[in-house]
């Protein structure tokens, strides 16, 4: 990561880049002064690349959430007057270097996808028209090349008609999207996700899509456990280990779920590319990868690295 300050007027302006591998970030503070004090206002522009575009909306949305959070947090601490061990400039830095590497928006990131998943599972399933799924397990698609090339997308649902389900298949998935977008930072985002995957299971949304939305749920679950209670799962050797892990793991999680979600569809129908083998592949990566990271990312809080206390660095 590379921050290059492009502007600075004090007492003013101060206007930066942020260049990180997978997005550049623009932004632009600005300062005026008014009776009660200083109002401080943000502005920042978001460009991401490659795989990222397919997920720019959700990732400004975090980073706007994040953002607003910042900003007051650090309003509440000049307010208090506490005295920092680090200069303001050096907490802005690193909370600009973790603004997308948290439990949290890995739980948004991953249980967005899982909603985007189940979509594509309702739509094959809404294009086999009102019949009988023939069981409780069917291929959500029948025809075509997702048919052929990821094995039809195999699904499970408690409603004998494959409209009906393929129909609210759509509604709980697009329910799991935004509960994943606009909810993700609440105390009990997890068990929305949990409960929504569940529902997508149930209604027609596949398997892969719930069990990353049920994982994502877990990881939110995790960003909200006490401190006293993380201190105590996670304290001395077993930490250590699992916290340097936790920036590679959380990309390792996102990139794997945009594959498993968008890339294994995209290949199988606009490229016509027969490999099942790597949904499976992803799916248990996924099974590994997901459970660790939200380990990883406790124990990396617990250490203090999202942490900035009083007397302490």
């Amino acid at each position: 990561m590379t921050i290059e300050f492009t502007a600075y007027d004090r007492p003013r302006r101060l206007a930066s880049t942020t260049h990180l591998s997978s997005m550049d970030i623009k932004g632009v503070l600005s300062f005026e002064p008014v009776p009660e004090g200083t109002r401080m206002k943000w502005v920042w522009d978001i460009q991401p690349r490659d795989f990222y575009k397919l997920i720019g909306p959700l990732v400004r949305r975090i980073g706007e959430r994040q953002e607003r959070a910042i900003w007051t947090g650090l309003k509440h601490v000049l307010e208090k007057r506490e005295r920092l061990s680090q200069p303001a400039t050096v907490i802005a830095a690193s909370q600009e270097a973790h603004r997308f590497t948290s439990l949290r928006h890995l739980a948004a990131i991953c249980g967005g996808l899982a909603g985007v998943g189940g979509i594509t599972h309702g739509i094959g399933e809404v294009m086999q028209g009102s019949r009988s799924p023939g069981g409780i397990v069917f291929n959500s698609w029948a025809e075509g090349r997702i048919a052929s090339n990821l094995g039809g997308e195999p699904a499970m649902s408690v409603v004998p008609n494959l409209l009906i389900t393929g129909i609210l298949t759509i509604v709980v998935s697009l329910a799991l999207l935004a509960w994943a977008v606009g909810f993700f930072d609440r105390r009990h985002a997890g068990s929305g996700l949990v409960l929504l995957s569940v529902a997508i299971l149930m209604v027609g949304g596949g398997f892969g899509p719930p069990l990353v939305g049920m994982l994502a749920g877990a990881a939110a679950a995790g960003a909200s456990v006490g401190r006293q209670r993380r201190t105590s799962l996670l304290a001395g050797r077993p930490g250590s280990l699992l916290a340097p892990l936790w920036p590679y793991l959380f990309w390792l999680c996102v990139l794997n779920a945009i594959f498993l979600v968008l890339g294994s569809p995209l290949l199988a129908g606009a490229f016509d590319v027969a490999a099942p083998s790597l949904f499976v592949y992803s799916l248990f990566l996924a099974v590994v990868s997901l459970p660790l990271a939200t380990l990883a990312g406790i124990a990396y809080k617990v250490r203090g690295v999202f942490r900035i206390t009083q007397g302490r660095p």
